[in-house]
Formats: structure tokens, C-alpha cells, sequence
């Protein structure tokens, strides 16, 4: 069975929790129905532009930039759309229908394969319309169809569900549930060479509460997130074929997290935040005789600050470590940053900027049985410019570049992925909106046998149900 060397990546366990109310309003305010969470394709890489309060511990993806985005949103300016009224409910269903064209399917660094597919996205959110506590369901499907390469063909799908009851005005709990089964994108050399991309099943729960005391804050949160991928099989060297054996990948993470703010003005919150993870990995040691597990922490000061109508930002710098039970996989012990930006430039025009850090799982190597040099982990630092301009109230276009500096810890290896795209989004009629975008994405790598460069474009109509 090969073992695979290449790192999977998701976003970090141990902040998880406690960023999931790291804003100042309690959790369930910043939550939106997806409106039109446009298809994306098969490519599931670093973190989108959102802003830590509202990331959600989700499986793994590779290191490189986002994507896409959401063709439109239901509070965008190109008009609110309206949900059906069930009893205290809203819901908010749609149909995305998407035609994509890839350049490069397998991402590969020479004899590239170009294919195009539709990816057909129907999906669900519901949510409660009441005037205190807070109830949200939603229920997604991503169906892919190449027409040449259906070894790529892929059906994922999520359902999830989360509540916020209020014990007072200043006092909430909170909690969710989330399943997903998806499947892992061609961009990380970790999975390029199996017959059929991995797929895997995540589960994830998270609970906590807020308590707000005159001008202090207190946030408290806990999660665990368990992953399990399935083995693919490759055709090696002599035509024969062979098995990635994906079990030592499987794995459950659980971390915990505080954060105490303070209100220095009306517009200006000041805070200090500590998160506890650790990853433990079900099956041990894995083929090459390493054992995974590792223990984590990190604390981080910042600032949040807003002016309506006008900017919202945060920053934070901090420290963050992990620690592995192995002696031959390297203790990781950085500097941690992060950030957020969304700027109100006009009445027309947004700029919003993200900045992240974060430690990754990854089982990358180097050399060969028995002289092998394995990485403990990868360190990820990722940043995302994104403007956004509205041109009528029908009509709005985007454009985007990304960096994610990928070191990994262990080896002396550094790898670049850089991401740009520009993108129309026009309402055709009351329910149907029009998302054409351009996507070029790259990997400058430190090992030149991994470098890529693809080029994508994206067709997508979106028909949010309405009343």
C-alpha cells in the first residue's frame, strides 16, 4: 500500500470554538441563509475571505487560494431575495446550475488534460424567525459531471443544524451539528495520481456560551471534528495497479477555546483570546512507523473595531505551538497573526482583506523507505484581497488575488500558491442571476516536478424559489 505524502490541510482545530463568537454580537447574528451559494467545482482549497468569528472548523482542503464565491447573496445589492414563510421559519431554497471549464483537470505541471463539466448545487436553509433564541437547519449537494474525464464525476453532500438559546439579553449558549461527505480536489500532489479522486466523511460538533458584563465580554466554546478518508487506488510505474492507503490519515480533532473582550469605546473592543487543540489519529503508527498525534495551543491579543456604513476590521498577533508525540516529526512553536478587513470605499464599491495563519496536518516526506524524512506539519500563512463594485442595481462584478506561503516543518521545503479572478454577476430576473467568472490559479513550488498552472471559467445560473 503507498503511503500518501502530500499534505490534506483544514482549517485549525483549537481556534475553532472560541472564533465562532469572537464578534461583538452573540452567535446566530452574523449568520445569513445562503441565498445563492453558487456551485463551485471540484477544487477545495484554503480558506475564503471571511472574516475568524464566523470561520467554521470544516474538513480538510488543500493550502492553496479559494476558488470562488457565492454567485449572490439574498442581502446583496442586486436585490433581497425573498424566502417562503412556513410558520416561524423562513426558508430559502435554490437551484444552481454550473458550467465549468478546467484547463488543466489534474493539475499537473506539463501534458495537461482540459475538460469541461456541469456541477448541478441544490441546497436548502432555514431558519427561525423568532425574537429571541435563534434555530438554523440547511442541506446541500454539489453533483459534478465531466464529460470526458468521468473518472472525476463526484456527488458531495452536507446537512447541518445549529441553535442559540437566549438565557437573557447579555447570555446566550449556543451548539451545532454538522455531516458532510466530500471529496478531495486534484490541486495537492497528495492525491494527483489516484484513478479517482479521495473522498472522505466529516463530522463536527461544536457547543459554548457568551456572557456580556457591562463593557467585559466572555466567550467560551468547545469542538470536535472527526475525519475519514477512503484509500484509492493508482496505476504505478508498470502499468499494475496499487492502493493509497488514506487510514492513516483518518483522525479526530478536539479543541477548546476562551476569549475575554473589553469595550474601550462604543466602536472600539479590545481582547485576548487562548485555544487548547489536540489531533489524535485513529490508527498508530502509520505505515512509515510515525506516530501523528500532537497537542496544540495559542493565545493571541488584537482589536475589533467598526463604523457603520463606513469599515469594520480586526487584527490580532499572538504565539501558537504544537507538539508532536514523536521525536522524529518537528515540535512546531511560531508566531501567530491574523486579520480582517471589509472597507465601505463608496456607495458602490467594497474592499475587503484577509490575512491567517495557522498550523496544518500534512504527511508529506522526502526521500524513500527506509531513509525517510517526514514533515510534521505545515505552516500556513494566507492572505486574500478581494473588490467588489456595483454598477446598477442589477449588476455588480468582483475581483480577487491571494497568497498561501505553505513551509513545512521538518523539510526544507516552501511552497507558493497564488490565486486571481474577476467575475459579473447579473440578475436576468426575479429568480434568476447570472455568475460569469475567470479564475487563474498557480503552485510555484520549492520540489519543480509539483508545479501547476490552471486556468477556469465559470458559467453559473442561480434560481433562488421565491413566493
Amino acid at each position: 500500500m503507498l503511503k500518501k505524502r502530500i499534505p490534506d490541510g483544514f482549517r485549525r482545530a483549537c481556534l475553532t470554538a472560541l472564533l465562532a463568537l469572537a464578534s461583538g454580537t452573540t452567535f446566530g447574528q452574523e449568520v445569513q441563509p445562503s441565498g445563492s451559494t453558487s456551485a463551485q467545482p471540484a477544487v477545495v482549497p484554503a480558506p475564503a475571505p471571511v472574516s475568524p468569528e464566523t470561520q467554521q472548523l470544516e474538513a480538510p482542503v488543500a493550502p492553496g487560494p479559494a476558488p470562488g464565491r457565492p454567485a449572490v447573496e439574498p442581502n446583496e445589492p442586486l436585490g433581497a431575495v425573498q424566502p417562503y414563510q412556513v410558520g416561524s421559519f423562513l426558508l430559502y431554497p435554490e437551484v444552481v446550475a454550473t458550467r465549468m471549464y478546467d484547463d488543466n483537470v489534474f493539475s499537473t505541471q506539463s501534458a495537461t488534460l482540459s475538460d469541461s463539466a456541469w456541477i448541478v448545487s441544490p441546497r436548502i436553509w432555514a431558519q427561525s424567525n423568532w425574537a429571541r433564541h435563534f434555530v438554523a437547519f440547511s442541506a446541500s449537494a454539489d453533483f459534478s459531471r465531466y464529460n470526458r474525464y468521468t473518472t472525476e464525476n463526484s456527488d458531495d453532500y452536507r446537512v447541518s443544524g445549529e441553535g442559540r438559546y437566549d438565557i437573557s439579553t447579555e447570555a446566550n449558549v449556543y451548539g451545532g451539528l454538522k455531516f458532510a461527505r466530500e471529496h478531495e480536489d486534484r490541486e495537492s500532489p497528495d492525491f494527483r495520481n489516484g484513478i479517482y479522486p479521495t473522498q472522505y466523511t466529516a463530522q463536527r460538533g461544536y457547543a459554548g456560551a457568551f456572557r456580556q458584563l457591562g463593557r467585559w465580554s466572555l466567550r467560551a466554546g468547545a469542538n470536535v471534528l472527526r475525519l475519514n478518508f477512503s484509500s484509492v487506488p493508482f496505476i504505478n510505474g508498470e502499468g499494475g495497479t496499487e492502493i493509497i492507503n488514506n487510514s492513516d490519515r483518518d483522525r479526530t480533532q478536539t479543541g477548546a477555546g476562551i476569549r475575554v473582550g473589553y469595550e474601550l469605546t462604543r466602536q472600539v473592543e479590545g481582547f485576548v483570546q487562548l485555544a487548547a487543540d489536540t489531533r489524535r489519529y485513529w490508527y498508530r503508527p502509520d505505515d512509515l512507523g510515525f506516530d501523528r498525534d500532537s497537542n496544540g495551543v495559542r493565545a493571541d491579543v488584537g482589536v475589533r473595531a467598526f463604523s457603520p456604513g463606513a469599515y469594520k476590521v480586526e487584527a490580532y498577533v499572538g504565539h501558537m505551538r504544537q507538539n508532536y508525540s514523536d521525536p522524529a516529526l518537528a515540535d512546531v512553536s511560531v508566531p501567530g497573526f491574523g486579520g480582517n478587513l471589509v472597507w465601505q470605499a463608496t456607495k458602490s464599491s467594497t474592499l475587503s482583506f484577509y490575512l491567517d495563519r495557522t498550523i496544518e496536518e500534512t504527511t508529506v516526506f522526502s526521500g524513500t523507505v527506509p531513509n525517510v524524512v517526514p514533515a510534521s506539519s505545515y505552516l500556513n500563512t494566507y492572505g486574500q484581497l478581494t473588490l467588489d463594485h456595483r454598477f446598477t442595481p442589477r449588476t455588480s462584478a468582483y475581483a480577487f488575488g491571494s497568497q498561501s506561503r505553505v513551509d513545512y516543518r521538518g523539510l526544507e521545503r516552501i511552497d507558493d500558491y497564488y490565486g486571481a479572478g474577476i467575475g459579473v454577476v447579473h440578475r436576468l430576473a426575479k429568480s434568476v442571476f447570472l455568475d460569469a467568472s475567470y479564475q487563474h490559479r498557480r503552485l510555484d513550488s520549492a520540489v519543480p516536478t509539483e508545479d501547476f498552472r490552471r486556468n477556469l471559467v465559470f458559467l453559473r445560473l442561480s434560481f433562488p424559489l421565491q413566493p
